[in-house]
């Protein structure tokens, strides 16, 4: 089995991105404010937030998207900039906005 390419893409930007609109905000204090209620904590997992992804603008997402774009470009799941199921195509290193 071959290894997934690594890209390297800024957690906060992925959390800002994906919780940008209010409505999204909201599904996430729901979930908050449910899960303490039921088990009185709540964790995030960002890993399971990528693997749960429908797609991404991986242009904007990717910081070392020039060195992954031929491979990027040629999945099936690629349409100008945006990637469906990135998580089946292309492992993350999480890192920290410079």
């Amino acid at each position: 089995m071959s290894k997934l390419p690594i890209a390297k893409i800024d957690r906060s930007h992925f959390i800002n991105w994906l919780y940008h609109d209010n409505h999204e905000l909201e599904d996430l204090a729901c979930e908050v404010i449910c899960s303490i209620d039921q088990s009185g904590s709540y964790s995030l997992d960002i890993d399971d937030l990528y693997g749960g992804l429908g797609g991404f603008y991986a242009k904007d997402m990717i910081e070392n998207y020039e060195e992954l774009k031929t491979y990027i470009e040629s999945c099936e799941g690629y349409d100008d900039g945006w990637l469906d199921n990135p998580s089946a195509f292309i492992e993350v290193k999480w890192i920290e906005g410079e």
